[in-house]
């Protein structure tokens, strides 16, 4: 099924705010899941789904998995088990960072939603981001 714009310009403003985060990290390799790229630049398969936006350095001191929602989105099972299957995957890699784009008005579902992932594993640290169009919020 073809992305919409909105999830196209969500995955955008993630893909911008990784890189704009790690900008010093001179080793950095960004892969996306937009429309038009071709199979060796997009991200790897964690768990049988394919996040928006995948980077990671080299060597691998960080693992970095961007996700983008639409409100519509968010409403799934399978999109809130994507989610929780990257938070899992970045709780074992390191210097894991989950950065989730979603509409503004959906930031205070998705707070809520990492804050029960965390505290099933508060042993285990994901660093993690809301970016929306108004503001990034670090969550912890």
């Amino acid at each position: 099924m073809p992305e919409s714009y909105e999830h196209i310009t969500i995955v955008k403003r993630v893909l911008a705010y990784v890189e704009s985060e790690y900008a010093a990290v001179s080793t950095l390799r960004a892969l996306t899941d937009l429309p038009g790229d071709t199979l060796p630049t997009r991200p790897p398969i964690i768990g049988g789904y394919i996040p928006d936006v995948f980077c990671t350095d080299t060597p691998a001191t960080m693992t970095v998995i961007g996700e983008a929602k639409t409100s519509k989105d968010l409403q799934t099972h399978r999109s809130l088990e994507q989610i929780a299957t990257f938070y899992d995957h970045l709780a074992h890699a390191r210097g894991g960072h989950l950065a989730i784009g979603v509409p503004w008005p959906d930031e205070a579902f998705v707070i809520n939603f990492l804050k029960r992932l965390r505290s099933k594993a508060p042993d285990k640290a994901v660093r993690a981001s809301i970016v929306t169009e108004l503001r990034v919020l670090q969550c912890f």
